[in-house]
């Protein structure tokens, strides 16, 4: 209950910016009220995992900095993705005038890049030079293509778009596999199951937060959302990375 209540919270907050403005009573106050409840859930699972108690977020999970480089990778990911798809989505079919059919069409760059990548590309590259290396060059990838995006509002070519997309996707190629290989291998066996759940719990509470914070800084400003959003996006991505490089350890060999 303090996991949803917190994050209903957080996500009200931030979509409800795009309305009334960040200095607003109802933007500011479900926000800070949701990530206060959110703290004490944090301090709740803390304390009650120390104490013996059967919690969602087990000492196993919450101690192991690895296992934390991982699921924030997951929660950036879906940050990312599902708020990327939101804002160019906007971009397409409002600022491009495209139809439903021809937005979808353009985002086929990335769809058959992250095909093409996940099946010849991620799990190999992964499997050689391990989580850290994965999640490392992945959200790198994924903030030089976002980087490339922040420039894609019209009139901007769509081949510009085109291009930031491929380079994304072959980031989240590399990210999926590296973030479930860092949570999975570092997380004690008595918590693996309960990993596994965080890290799609953390990819979902990412990717809720990414629609909602990257959508309504499209939404509340026409002429900049779009560049403000992307580069929020990549900056997201480039402390991740920075996160991996420093708290997994590298591929033994």
């Amino acid at each position: 209950m303090l996991a949803v209540g917190g994050l209903t919270g957080v996500v009200y907050g931030l979509v409800s910016s795009s309305l009334v403005g960040w200095g607003s009573a109802s933007v500011l106050g479900p926000a800070a009220g949701g990530l206060v409840v959110l703290a004490g859930f944090a301090a709740g699972q803390r304390a009650g995992g120390r104490r013996g108690r059967e919690v969602l977020l087990p000492p196993g999970i919450l101690a192991a900095r690895p296992v934390l480089s991982g699921l924030l990778s997951g929660a950036v990911y879906n940050f990312t993705l599902y708020g990327m798809l939101l804002v160019y989505t906007f971009e397409f079919q409002d600022a491009r005038h495209y139809s439903a059919a021809r937005t979808g069409l353009a985002f086929l760059p990335l769809t058959l890049t992250a095909i093409a990548g996940s099946s010849f590309i991620g799990g190999r590259f992964v499997a050689r030079r391990g989580a850290r290396s994965g999640v490392f060059a992945g959200m790198l990838l994924c903030a030089a293509g976002l980087a490339v995006l922040a420039a894609g509002a019209a009139p901007v070519p769509y081949l510009v778009i085109a291009a930031g997309f491929v380079v994304f996707s072959l980031g989240m190629s590399l990210t999926a596999p590296a973030q479930t290989l860092a949570v999975m291998t570092f997380t004690p066996d008595a918590d693996k199951n309960m990993a596994s759940s965080a890290l799609n719990s953390a990819r979902q509470a990412g990717g809720v937060t990414g629609v909602a914070l990257l959508g309504a800084l499209s939404a509340a400003h026409p002429a900049t959302g779009l560049p403000a959003a992307m580069l929020l996006a990549a900056a997201a991505c480039v402390v991740t990375a920075v996160t991996a490089l420093r708290h997994i350890p590298g591929a033994a060999g």
